[in-house]
């Protein structure tokens, strides 16, 4: 008959119209002899529906040049889609929430006060998210509702959960969560005051204070010590170098949070009794210009007006004079410029550099050698103290200077504006620690038949030193 599609039942063929009808031109499925005029295919039942072919993303993918309104159901975006001026266009799609958005990254514990601090989760397109936090003290810096954010804490911030909600057009989705432990900043570290324990002592006692956040730790900086409880604020110290200088540091850490130290530095000098030796190891670097080992003379005197210790032959020689007119570099020592802690040996070492000086300016206590080479106590004599030893010498040549108990004979100079040696054995100069001018300083001169006197001379010259102790 007109229209009859044969299909095989399993057992023969049938015929029947009423199932498919092809009209030539039109087929009709379920509508009998009369599939629509209109319609190249005419699907209709009260119990069925149509089938399109359903594939995922990837498969659709794969189709070789798409016709022109091909129409597919995309498995894995839940929407019909169409193919229309060289994309796959979207319509129909099933409205679902989107799923838990997975594992929060980022830092856990944070400090208080830490900002810029970046927590992330996978990002899934159409999916907006909002960050929360149930502590205190956070705020989200950037981000907004993106799957990436930072967020900065408070120095006042507490611990909490964060939480990221997934969203769409949908509703939301099942919130992920992060728990943050927020630690407190570490009380700041006071390691106390420096400490100069009694001539002689190898031992100390620490004054740190105590942590209240975090906890306390000393280490060694430099120096010889041994700290006897290193997690104690007042820890005791043994086997300090005497004399020498220690460096131990008192640090207050916790967690995460950048540690708080402070310094100090355990001094110890040697018991000293003036007139035996001084024994003293000098190492090369800004004082001494070489390093060796001297036995310095001492002797006590009221030369200067007072009674002091006075060492018996120049800072930095090898041995006390031989006489007046010694010219050896052992009786001669070193050689300074005013207020320079720098140290020259002839030649000169180091090299010389400055040819001038101009300040206003007496000798700083920082930069006396005569206190950072033989220790606490000792100086360069005043102006004041060389004048008392010259009057009360008396000294009319550099013969009485050599023959009074401190042994002043003529080392010569340095030049100031090369540095080269002039004078040795026959004048001596020797630095006070007053100025007399910006660019002039007082030394003690003397010379052969001339009677010593106070001399104003540049600052740049290079001069001895001999050093008194109060």
């Amino acid at each position: 008959a007109i229209g009859n599609t044969t299909y095989w039942d399993g057992s023969q063929w049938v015929l029947n119209s009423n199932n498919i009808y092809n009209a030539g031109t039109s087929v009709g499925v379920g509508t009998g002899a009369s599939p629509a005029a209109s319609a190249k295919l005419d699907v209709s039942s009260t119990t069925q529906g149509a089938l399109i072919p359903r594939m995922t993303t990837t498969q659709r993918d794969a189709i070789t040049s798409p016709a022109q309104s091909l129409l597919i159901y995309n498995i894995t975006t839940k929407c019909f889609e169409f193919w229309e001026n060289g994309i796959w266009q979207t319509f129909g799609c099933a409205c679902t929430t989107p799923s838990q958005p997975s594992v929060i990254t980022g830092t856990t514990p944070v400090c208080q006060g830490n900002s810029a601090v970046a927590y992330s989760v996978t990002n899934v397109g159409g999916v907006t998210y909002t960050w929360a936090y149930s502590g205190t003290g956070y705020t989200q810096a950037t981000g907004g509702t993106t799957n990436s954010i930072t967020a900065n804490f408070s120095v006042a911030a507490t611990s909490g959960t964060l939480t990221v909600t997934p969203s769409n057009a949908c509703g939301n989705g099942t919130a992920q969560t992060l728990a943050i432990a927020v630690s407190a900043t570490p009380t700041a570290a006071n390691a106390g005051a420096d400490i100069n324990p009694a001539c002689g002592l190898t031992t100390a006692t620490l004054a740190g204070n105590t942590a209240t956040v975090g906890t306390g730790a000393w280490s060694l900086v430099s120096g010889t010590a041994i700290v006897t409880s290193a997690s104690s604020s007042t820890s005791g110290i043994t086997g300090l170098a005497v004399p020498g200088t220690a460096t131990l540091r008192w640090t207050i850490s916790n967690g995460p949070c950048t540690a708080s130290t402070d310094d100090v530095v355990i001094t110890t000098t040697s018991c000293f009794t003036c007139g035996g030796t001084l024994a003293i190891t000098h190492t090369i670097g800004t004082v001494a210009p070489e390093t060796k080992s001297v036995n310095y003379g001492t002797v006590t005197s009221s030369l200067s007006g007072a009674s002091k210790c006075w060492i018996t032959q120049n800072l930095g020689s090898t041995n006390q004079a031989s006489s007046a007119t010694d010219n050896t570099d052992a009786s001669a020592g070193w050689y300074w410029q005013f207020n320079r802690k720098q140290g020259y040996k002839v030649g000169p070492t180091p090299a010389w550099t400055i040819p001038s000086i101009d300040e206003t300016s007496d000798w700083l206590a920082a930069n006396d050698p005569c206190t950072i080479e033989l220790g606490t106590g000792w100086r360069i004599p005043t102006f004041t103290e060389w004048t008392n030893a010259d009057a009360n010498g008396p000294w009319a040549s550099y013969t009485d200077t050599y023959n009074s108990v401190l042994k002043l004979h003529a080392a010569g100079y340095l030049n100031y504006a090369t540095g080269a040696l002039f004078a040795r054995g026959t004048d001596g100069y020797y630095w006070s620690s007053t100025q007399g001018s910006s660019t002039n300083g007082w030394s003690l001169y003397f010379s052969n038949g001339v009677s010593s006197n106070m001399y104003n001379g540049l600052k740049a010259y290079g001069f001895s030193l001999r050093c008194l102790r109060d």
